[in-house]
């Protein structure tokens, strides 16, 4: 791990509440539709801690009719137990049992959950969000599933179908993207400035 997510980390242990949500993006594998690159940012992912637990929240910002019907968790990191919750309307383990083109980049599901039939009434549509709760092995925190996921060590992927163009119908994989170093970086520094500014400000 770089210095700078090193720093990004502590920053985390030191100064982030359990209800505090991390937030990732997605980058394409699969470009089926020729507008994969473009979705990809219509999908986000909030990771936050619960309890003993965390929780994975997954945001579908899409105007299309495209809806996330498969997530795959690949935990090389050796972070997570196993499902403690999963979303209404979803099963483990999922139909492929890895996420479609993963092979590509090297991901391996750990975990895994499929939309029931009939798609796409199961599964997370456009304006919705789905929540997945996994436990924590012992020993491990919030702050080291983030530090995995910055890593590239803990990925996880989305199958999203039902993306119509030319009137046909696209699936596409996304896995979970690391943001630039200068942005986590940004936004560690902005976490103190909020902490002094609390600190300082409420005995102003």
């Amino acid at each position: 791990m770089s210095m700078i997510s090193r720093a990004f980390v502590l920053v985390l242990a030191l100064f982030v509440s359990p209800s505090f949500a991390v937030t990732f993006g997605f980058t394409n594998i699969t470009n089926n539709s020729g507008v994969a690159a473009s979705l990809a940012s219509e999908f986000t992912l909030d990771v936050t801690e619960s309890g003993a637990n965390v929780t994975f929240t997954f945001s579908n910002n899409s105007t299309e009719d495209a809806f996330i019907n498969q997530i795959y968790w690949d935990d090389n990191s050796a972070s997570l137990g196993g499902f403690v919750s999963i979303q209404s309307g979803y099963s483990s383990p999922a139909s492929p049992a890895n996420l479609p083109a993963g092979n590509t980049v090297g991901f391996s599901a750990d975990f895994s959950v499929d939309g029931n039939p009939p798609a796409p009434k199961n599964a997370v549509n456009e304006g919705e969000t789905g929540a997945f709760t996994l436990s924590l092995l012992s020993g491990v925190s919030l702050s080291d599933v983030i530090a995995a996921m910055f890593d590239g060590t803990l990925r996880l992927g989305i199958h999203v179908q039902g993306i119509e163009l030319y009137e046909q119908d696209f699936s596409e994989s996304f896995v979970s993207s690391v943001p630039e170093p200068s942005t986590y970086l940004l936004f560690a520094l902005g976490l103190i400035s909020l902490m002094l500014y609390r600190k300082h400000g409420l005995k102003a």
